[in-house]
């Protein structure tokens, strides 16, 4: 096995900074990130739908009955996941956890769904107009934060792990551009491709908060990202730390998490975002988390190389700002049950606030945050 090759960016080197274009004429404060921008559109996304793919060769993939001898044996030995059922929508019923979206069929197409607009990678960029403060994105093929250290990293016989895979978008996607890296997904839910996937995607259940199903195996880069809904305020250090356990030294953590909380004048979007906030903090939940992740990183021995923080448009126009508005729209409507009970109305009523607010976040300008992290294990400790 050929060994890769891990290197630290210092604290304050000009190669930290991703690939980007600043338009002259705006003025910001904030910093800018190459990032999957169908990812950025949305709560719970996810890359290219691996639906979408039909040039995978025969021998490209493997059956059901491939899966045992690569598989922790938490798949094996483990029951499927307990659900319950709310307003005809099919939910986590987990005990250890807090993750208030759906989980059904529905879902998974949602999340596949957002995933297509990645078609648009690295050839469309989405200028956000009347305002002062932002930056025009561009969007990255790949999947990776800092392309231009990281994806070298790839190029080598490595094991990737990307823990909360959910349908595993992102996993069949890089698999498919990395056949020579083995990439495994874990999830409390099994709703990870179950039968058929490439022969270099391992799938099982798995939860980040309890000890590691592989043993004593490490991973040269880890993903973590979509779990602002996920975990409680106390659990997102135990989270990293376990991670960190698991990481070679001179490995890399990516992360992306967005913030519930969106910047808009509109008042149904704030009756809804006020309504959402109040589901999480009854559980628990820090719905603004973000900014806190650095110092978390930090503590636990990380070297945090990027740290950005970007302003995604929701609905202003243009297949990908819309495509994140539906994926909102869809996301509030499959909690509808719930945002109706914090918000004192009727579940019809909240579905037609939902619409009301979704249809609204264009033409108020509707902006949210995706907090983008990339983090290093030290090659020494």
């Amino acid at each position: 096995m050929r060994q890769p090759k891990f290197s630290r960016i210092p604290t304050g080197d000009t190669r930290a900074k991703p690939y980007c274009m600043q338009v002259s004429q705006f003025k910001s404060h904030h910093n800018l990130v190459t990032v999957d921008f169908s990812a950025v559109c949305v709560i719970m996304g996810n890359t290219r739908s691996a639906l979408a793919r039909k040039k995978r060769s025969k021998s490209g993939l493997k059956l059901e009955s491939d899966q045992s001898s690569s598989l922790p044996s938490s798949q094996s030995s483990r029951s499927k996941v307990q659900s319950k059922i709310v307003g005809g929508r099919e939910f986590h019923n987990e005990d250890k956890s807090v993750y208030v979206l759906a989980k059904d069929d529905e879902e998974k197409d949602r999340l596949h769904e957002v995933g297509g607009d990645a078609r648009y990678a690295g050839r469309k960029v989405e200028l956000l107009p009347h305002t002062t403060d932002f930056h025009l994105v561009l969007v990255h093929p790949r999947n990776l934060l800092m392309p231009e250290l990281v994806s070298p990293l790839f190029e080598n016989e490595i094991d990737v792990l990307d823990t909360g895979c959910g349908p595993g978008s992102w996993v069949l996607d890089m698999a498919t551009e990395y056949p020579s890296v083995q990439f495994y997904g874990t999830d409390i839910s099994d709703t990870f491709p179950q039968s058929i996937y490439p022969r270099n995607c391992h799938f099982s259940l798995a939860n980040v908060l309890d000890p590691s199903p592989f043993g004593d195996k490490q991973f040269q880069f880890i993903q973590m990202r979509f779990f602002a809904v996920a975990l409680r305020a106390n659990e997102w250090k135990q989270a990293y730390e376990n991670l960190y356990k698991i990481l070679l030294p001179g490995g890399y953590l990516q992360v992306l998490e967005p913030s519930i909380l969106m910047d808009t004048e509109d008042s149904d979007i704030q009756d809804i975002i006020g309504a959402f906030t109040k589901i999480l903090e009854k559980k628990g939940q820090d719905y603004d988390v973000g900014p806190k992740i650095p110092g978390m990183l930090k503590d636990i021995g990380f070297n945090v190389l990027m740290d950005h923080k970007l302003k995604s448009p929701i609905g202003w126009g243009g297949k990908i700002t819309e495509r994140g508005a539906e994926d909102m729209r869809s996301l509030y409507h499959s909690i509808a049950p719930f945002l109706a009970t914090a918000l004192d109305i009727t579940v019809e009523a909240c579905h037609e606030k939902i619409d009301r607010a979704v249809n609204r976040m264009g033409p108020t300008k509707t902006t949210v945050n995706i907090w983008a992290y990339l983090a290093q294990k030290p090659q020494t400790e």
